[in-house]
């Protein structure tokens, strides 16, 4: 999806344009809902990632993030934002691809590329929409 609207609306939606606001969007059928959906997490993201970098920054070495539990808040982030996409088989597939593709390749791969050869999955997700005119 194109970003648009005048060049000060398009600059914040490319601010904005991160894994949980594109998967949030990409949720939504209704156009309208995709564009709420698109605004409100990235808007909400973008808050309250500043806030708790605040508060890591002024607090972090008196907080011990296996007490919280932040420890698992990042794969409990990355499995909301997969969770949509398994409604369609073509989703799963994707799902699942690049979960098998990531864990054949961490034992092989320098840190970082797994995830990375791990997307290649996600162009099982991509199909080209029909241009009607």
């Amino acid at each position: 999806r194109r970003l648009t609207g005048r060049l000060p609306t398009r600059l914040i939606a490319a601010q904005l344009t991160i894994d949980e606001s594109t998967a949030m969007c990409a949720a939504q059928d209704d156009p309208v809902a995709q564009r709420a959906a698109f605004w409100i997490t990235g808007g909400s993201v973008y808050v309250f990632w500043n806030i708790g970098t605040l508060i890591g920054a002024l607090a972090g070495g008196a907080i011990d993030p296996k007490t919280f539990g932040l420890d698992a808040a990042i794969p409990a982030a990355f499995v909301a934002m997969i969770w949509p996409q398994l409604r369609t088989s073509r989703g799963r597939m994707a799902v699942l691809l690049g979960g098998g593709i990531c864990l054949l390749t961490i034992p092989v791969l320098p840190i970082g590329l797994p995830i990375l050869a791990a997307s290649l999955a996600i162009m099982i997700g991509i199909r080209r929409d029909e241009v009607t005119s």
